[in-house]
């Protein structure tokens, strides 16, 4: 009679740990959540349950959650839109204040951009026509130099590109005042270490091709790379999601 084959006892056990280990491993992950497994405190972990809502977003690290209603006004590290008054391509005094109860879209940009601006305008450009009966979503970008986009500059620029001034503001304030505001609600921009060392100042504003969705209390809720249509795309889905909320 042929004998089976023999059993090597270190092999067979190695064989019967790894799995055990691997269950209990993962197994305290999944039982932590997502959020504590990547290193989130407490808070956070009870919070983190996206369901069908939008995040918003706190800290400096811009850090998505999804919050009970109640906690909103007790937490003042959300991000949303900070004060500001600036003027409009027709002339019009536009303040934060004036955000409320619309869906806001806000991006940043200069008329003499030839880089990335262009293509976000056109973009945008999307969302403007797909909303165009919708009173209550609307566009605001903010000039980054607004000593020179003066407000003929800037009505040139909306006529130029097609944008209807009743949806869309192309805006100009003060630059330390819009400057702050980017920062504090978008973190827009960024001056870094290095870039200091090499000349540049907080005077100085690196804008990104990033556009941020802002519900009907100025709340933070998305941001989209809108320098690529699917980004775009994106955002029109979650402008109709907040509609519908």
């Amino acid at each position: 009679m042929r004998s089976g084959p023999r059993f090597n006892s270190k092999a067979g056990l190695r064989r019967l740990i790894l799995p055990v280990l691997l269950v209990a491993l993962f197994g305290t992950q999944c039982d932590r959540g997502p959020a504590a497994a990547a290193g989130y405190d407490d808070s956070i972990s009870d919070l983190a349950t996206p369901g069908d809502a939008l995040p918003h977003f706190r800290g400096p690290d811009m850090q998505p959650f999804w919050p009970d209603q109640t906690l909103l006004r007790e937490d003042p590290d959300l991000r949303q839109m900070q004060a500001f008054e600036a003027t409009n391509q027709s002339g019009i005094t536009v303040r934060a204040a004036d955000l409320r109860g619309h869906i806001s879209v806000v991006s940043f940009f200069f008329a003499t951009c030839v880089g990335i601006c262009p293509r976000i305008v056109r973009n945008l450009l999307a969302v403007q026509d797909h909303f165009g009966a919708q009173e209550e979503v609307r566009l605001y970008s903010f000039s980054v130099t607004p000593e020179v986009d003066t407000t003929e500059v800037l009505s040139r620029y909306a006529s130029r590109h097609g944008i209807r001034n009743t949806q869309w503001d192309l805006l100009r304030g003060q630059r330390s005042e819009i400057y702050t505001m980017a920062r504090r609600a978008f973190n827009a921009d960024t001056v870094t270490p290095h870039e200091l060392r090499v000349g540049m100042s907080q005077d100085d504003f690196l804008h990104s091709g990033n556009v941020y969705l802002l519900d009907r209390d100025g709340y933070l809720r998305g941001i989209y790379n809108g320098f690529f249509r699917n980004g775009i795309d994106e955002l029109i889905l979650d402008i109709e999601r907040l509609r519908e909320q």
